[in-house]
């Protein structure tokens, strides 16, 4: 657009210089027309000493965060870049039409904003990438036949209200975890001794303290950590659903393992493909993004495999959370 009000500003120039015969007009035209033939010798010169070099990166991003930019610009000479423009496809796992896009970017960014409509696997291809002189008048434009990078935007850091049962992650055995058990005071570990302060539970005298003090004593015991839950999802049928579905779907199994996290439990994720159900530990919000990352770019090779999948919850495509007896413990609300 610049490059275009340059040119038009210098054939008005001509023609009111002719119509006129000014000699002063004839003269700035003359002048104009040399600044002109300097930018684009400069801007020659720039795009010679211009180097786009492509980085590898690790492609996972949250939803609504910006994006990395998988290369970086270089100068040999001192001329500045004044902007540089990106132009890229995406197309989403299950979408096979691409969408183009142009974004204008600094020269010394490192990210740019992009923000998907969906979460899930999408498939990036940088088409060209135009370099602007340093009055961005013209540009130079290199291009990439065959740059395509696969980027996984994982799921907002969003909890849910999911009230697990205090039964869930104790089970033993080919059923576990699907019956609720009584928990004593055998199973559980003294922590200390104190005297007793009138709000304990009676329960819990220690006999052999209070005996030989004669003074009341109880006994403090350890709180039990949560225990660790097996949670079921099945990606086999991904395919078979509309981009919303499987956007809801990822935001839904993220916010289940994030919200166990966060209750203290340690997770065990069931991930159900066509061949095979991969299991894989979670037990932090990083390893939860780095088991996410690897199931939407399909990098299962580090996990294990097994045939049965005992489980205390499972995510259903109808945007439930239900246990092994089909109670429900969450209702996602489609948008």
């Amino acid at each position: 657009m610049t490059r275009f009000f340059y040119f038009i500003f210098l054939i008005v120039l001509i023609f009111v210089s002719g119509m006129f015969g000014s000699s002063l007009l004839w003269a700035l035209a003359l002048i104009w027309l040399l600044i002109l033939l300097a930018m684009v010798c400069l801007t020659w010169v720039l795009q010679k000493e211009v180097q786009i070099h492509k980085t590898y990166t690790v492609s996972s991003f949250h939803k609504n965060e910006d994006l990395l930019l998988p290369f970086t610009i270089s100068l040999k000479g001192k001329l500045p870049v004044f902007k540089l423009r990106v132009i890229f496809t995406t197309s989403f796992e299950n979408e096979p039409q691409k969408k183009r896009h142009k974004i204008m970017i600094e020269p010394k960014a490192i990210h740019f904003s992009y923000f998907p409509e969906y979460c899930g696997k999408w498939d990036l291809q940088i088409k060209a990438i135009q370099v602007y002189d340093w009055i961005g008048l013209y540009y130079k434009t290199i291009r990439f036949p065959q740059w395509i990078t696969s980027i996984a935007i994982l799921p907002e850091e969003i909890p849910i209200p999911l009230q697990l049962n205090d039964a869930l992650g104790k089970g033993t055995g080919t059923e576990r975890n699907r019956t609720s058990s009584v928990q004593g005071e055998n199973d559980l570990e003294i922590k200390d001794i104190k005297e007793y302060n009138g709000k304990q539970p009676l329960r819990h005298i220690h006999w052999n303290q209070t005996i030989r003090f004669e003074k009341i004593y109880v006994k403090e015991f350890e709180k039990e950590s949560p225990g660790a839950l097996s949670i079921f999802c099945d990606y086999g049928r991904r395919n078979t659903h509309s981009s919303l579905q499987i956007s809801f779907y990822h935001q839904l199994v993220y916010s289940c393992l994030m919200t166990c996290l966060q209750k203290g439990h340690i997770c065990q994720l069931g991930i159900q493909t066509k061949d095979s159900i991969y299991v894989c530990p979670v037990d932090s919000l990083m390893s939860l993004d780095k088991v996410f990352t690897d199931v939407l770019l399909e990098n299962m090779d580090s996990y294990s495999t097994c045939t049965e999948f005992p489980f205390d919850l499972k995510v259903t495509w109808e945007n439930t959370i239900i246990d092994a007896q089909d109670q429900i413990y969450y209702i996602k609300e489609s948008a």
